[in-house]
């Protein structure tokens, strides 16, 4: 939730998901957490008379991992897109020499709200969109190698039309998008436009003026309507990937990695060397929740879920 979110309401991605579990018998938890605290690295040498524990970083994580430790083998962790750095690092096994979280033995299967709806609204065609990344990747590669500057062209579709406030908090589509953008391609330059609610520049795809198009969860409109855009652009001879897969490519590639997983998508060789490649360079996988947004700021066996493909 953040401060374009009205108070006491779940998204309708929260709800609708919430909802389809319940429909087809899945309990479900809810749970909110605080990213102020999780996000508030503690010192590096902290006082001897203040235990760790007692930081809000501290607090936090133990929460959150107390509660994973009563989820049954085969549990799911939806999150926010906002929020995967901090729940990729987290539900990762004990870092090495952390003594002070040992319930986490194991990996726990994770995703987001944006990828299950695009999944669910696109009639199971995730793949699609996992494949609209290797775009990026592609040109990030060519600039790399090149060595000079190579522009991206980005339309960045949000299907809603909530008040956006960027002085209050980063708003997803206008700020925090355009900013994964540049930090998990730094070799290339954007040139961003937005479409918001049932706006589409259907010309402009057919007149190949983008390279690649980002689009939301979808979850405001209709799942014919989806697809017809995601027709739009491949005719057009333009790539589609969605909020959620570019939000966790930017935390950490593997974090996005894991978040189709549980979907059974074929990962491209290309995304799966690039992971690779940017992680060996910085380790990022285990220091995903330093680079989240300052807002606020084998697979396991989960058929219910991918019966959301019709």
């Amino acid at each position: 939730m953040d401060a374009e979110t009205p108070l006491t309401r779940l998204l309708r991605p929260q709800a609708l998901l919430q909802a389809f579990c319940l429909h087809h018998y899945i309990p479900t938890i809810a749970y909110r957490m605080n990213l102020s605290k999780a996000r508030s690295f503690p010192p590096s040498s902290p006082s001897p008379s203040v235990s760790s524990m007692q930081s809000p970083y501290e607090e936090e994580k133990a929460k959150f991992l107390s509660l994973l430790s009563l989820l049954p083998p085969g549990s799911l962790v939806v999150t926010d897109s906002q929020a995967i750095d901090v729940v990729h690092a987290w539900t990762l096994p004990p870092l090495g020499g952390d003594e002070s979280f040992t319930k986490l033995q194991k990996p726990v299967d994770i995703t987001t709200f944006s990828i299950v709806m695009i999944q669910h609204m696109s009639g199971g065609r995730l793949g699609a969109f996992v494949e609209g990344m290797t775009r990026l990747v592609e040109m990030e590669e060519e600039a790399r190698q090149a060595k000079e500057g190579k522009e991206a062209r980005v339309l960045i579709a949000e299907a809603c039309n909530h008040v956006r406030i960027p002085e209050a908090c980063d708003d997803i589509g206008t700020v925090q998008l355009p900013q994964a953008l540049r930090r998990a391609f730094p070799h290339l330059g954007f040139h961003i436009h937005h479409a918001y609610g049932r706006e589409f520049p259907w010309q402009a795809l057919q007149d190949g003026r983008y390279d690649v198009v980002v689009h939301c969860g979808g979850c405001m409109i209709d799942r014919q309507k989806v697809r017809a855009r995601m027709e739009e652009c491949a005719d057009g001879g333009v790539a589609t990937t969605n909020y959620g897969l570019l939000l966790a490519y930017a935390a950490a590639p593997q974090a996005m990695l894991r978040a189709v997983r549980p979907f059974g998508v074929e990962i491209p060789e290309i995304l799966s060397k690039h992971a690779t490649m940017v992680e060996q360079d910085g380790d990022v996988g285990r220091r995903a929740s330093k680079s989240g947004s300052s807002c606020l700021n084998p697979v396991s066996a989960l058929s219910p879920l991918t019966d959301m493909k019709e």
